[in-house]
């Protein structure tokens, strides 16, 4: 099990994207410190982003999941949000892109919406 305190400093004092993903993660870990499972997302909303971040962060808490993201790629949030795209996660686009983030959550149903 991955316990908060190895995904919290993805997201600890982050905008509330990263804010978001860290509440969904602490969320999974407490159903699953419950013994509820399987844990399951579904976001196809404004929280896809998040839940995407947070089955990323967290595969072994979040089992399965849909989401819906409105962008391919971050390089793409960047030129539509300038600097603040960086925020949610320090540091990501130098390391990964969507299509790494979404391989980290092989259970996760990914859709971009146009």
């Amino acid at each position: 099990m991955i316990c908060a305190w190895t995904i919290g400093p993805w997201f600890a004092g982050r905008p509330v994207a990263g804010q978001w993903a860290l509440d969904i993660c602490q969320v999974a870990r407490y159903c699953r410190e419950l013994g509820f499972g399987p844990v399951t997302i579904d976001a196809q909303n404004d929280f896809g982003w998040a839940a995407l971040l947070a089955g990323a962060a967290s595969p072994g808490l979040i089992d399965s999941g849909t989401t819906r993201i409105g962008r391919e790629s971050l390089r793409e949030d960047l030129a539509a949000r300038g600097d603040g795209a960086l925020a949610d996660v320090p540091g990501l686009l130098e390391r990964l892109g969507i299509p790494q983030i979404r391989q980290l959550w092989p259970a996760g149903q990914v859709t971009v919406a146009r």
